[in-house]
């Protein structure tokens, strides 16, 4: 997991607008960390302009939930931005239309302020308050593999914990989980200072949220034969995404370790070229030491964009756009589909992913349970540990490492779209 960015609202005029604010409502919006679910017990009705005089376009009956990403506070009444407005006036420019509830809205509570203090702002170097919010999240005891993908509803929130196996059998795998000190705000209302309150250099503390999990392990029961046991070896560590309280996603390596929230860091992968390619990772293990880590992918992308011209150019001869040290960035995940990914460290401009340094706002450690396996004091050893490099004639016959040799093409079977690497 790369280190988090502030989504300011001077970070999005930056990316779709003029560096000064065109018209008094840009000035004012504040946006939130993401889209927050918004209900409207009475319904709403929707203005062409966020003020109290502005004319009804439409009503509409409650009770409904919408996906909002920012309000305009005027006249003692919020106007707030929804997900799709927001979204045409990206791609359009044209103004929004704004919806009120006439302060009878409900959103989401907060959570728990457990802290305040003076720090270094990871992203700028600067100085700046950071509040620190804690949250418990309900984890189903069992969840169930694979499943039918569904289309993300709007303003739908995932919860992550590193996820260590404990155990596999083939049907089963338990898992401990624990807590991550720096999650995702997304789905809470806090809201960013609006360009006017940044312009006025009106101080906003840097939001972090501490997450525990209420339970310390959980167990995933999989199809037979839907994923090789392989991938679910003890000590290995995955960020493990939840969805109402069940496990919708797997994830290590590259783009999934943080240092408040750290899985298992891969090394530079050898692989092996039948008629799909198969790859090998050295992976750091919680208990200690590494283990390998095969994977036949059912799918190849790139961590920010897919090119597959680029990802087959990937390996030696290296260069300081692509140093070797990228190539412990290739990422894994597992779906609840039961697919398989690896993204490739083809980065957007950000360079590697790399740890946030927050010290002394880590959760303190837990006393464990008589289910858990693995202590706080191993999970902290396990967060600098570094894997070595592997040497494919350990792998097998025919297996070549991308610390000598180019990848070369992907196989037509492990191909997806292809994406122009532009994100705004």
């Amino acid at each position: 997991m790369i280190a988090p960015f502030r989504l300011t609202l001077a970070f999005l005029f930056a990316a779709v607008l003029p560096l000064a604010a065109q018209d008094s409502w840009q000035d004012d919006l504040r946006n939130y960390h993401g889209t927050v679910p918004l209900v409207a017990p009475q319904g709403y009705r929707v203005v062409a302009k966020p003020s109290p005089d502005a004319t009804s376009i439409v009503r509409v009956a409650g009770p409904v939930t919408l996906g909002v990403v920012g309000f305009v506070e005027a006249g003692g009444q919020r106007f707030y931005l929804s997900e799709e407005a927001n979204r045409k006036w990206i791609e359009t420019g044209e103004d929004p239309a704004w919806f009120t509830a006439g302060g009878s809205e409900q959103l989401p509570a907060l959570p728990r302020l457990v802290h305040t203090g003076e720090g270094e702002d990871p992203d700028s170097g600067e100085p700046v308050t950071i509040a620190v919010h804690e949250e418990t999240v309900a984890v189903a005891a069992e969840s169930r593999w694979p499943v039918k993908a569904a289309a993300p509803a709007e303003g739908e929130v995932r919860k992550f914990f590193p996820a260590a196996v404990i155990a596999a059998a083939p049907g089963t795998v338990d898992f401990q989980l624990f807590p991550n000190g720096d999650a995702p705000t997304f789905g809470y209302p806090f809201a960013e200072p609006s360009f006017r309150e940044l312009t006025s250099g009106k101080p906003a503390p840097l939001i972090r949220l501490a997450s525990r999990p209420d339970r310390d392990v959980f167990r995933l029961v999989i199809e037979a034969d839907s994923l090789p046991l392989s991938l679910f070896q003890p000590g290995l560590v995955y960020l493990a995404a939840f969805k109402d309280g069940r496990l919708v996603e797997l994830s290590t390596g590259g783009d999934a370790w943080g240092e408040l929230s750290p899985v298992s860091r891969l090394g530079a992968p050898v692989f092996h070229r039948a008629d799909v390619l198969e790859f090998a990772f050295p992976a750091t293990l919680v208990n200690g030491g590494e283990t390998l880590l095969k994977v036949k992918p059912g799918l190849i992308v790139g961590a920010d964009y897919t090119n597959y011209g680029l990802i087959a150019q990937m390996g030696a001869p290296f260069d300081e756009y692509a140093p070797a040290e990228f190539q412990s960035g290739w990422t894994l995940t597992i779906s609840s589909e039961g697919k398989t990914t690896l993204a490739a460290p083809l980065y957007d401009g950000r360079g590697a992913p790399g740890m946030i340094e927050l010290e002394g706002l880590s959760l303190d450690a837990a006393p464990p349970t008589a289910a858990a396996v693995y202590t706080p004091e191993q999970f902290k050893a396990f967060r600098g540990a570094l894997p070595g490099k592997l040497d494919p004639a350990a792998v097998g016959d025919g297996w070549k490492t991308i610390l000598a040799t180019k990848l070369g093409d992907i196989p037509a079977a492990q191909r997806g779209p292809e994406t122009d690497g532009s994100r705004f």
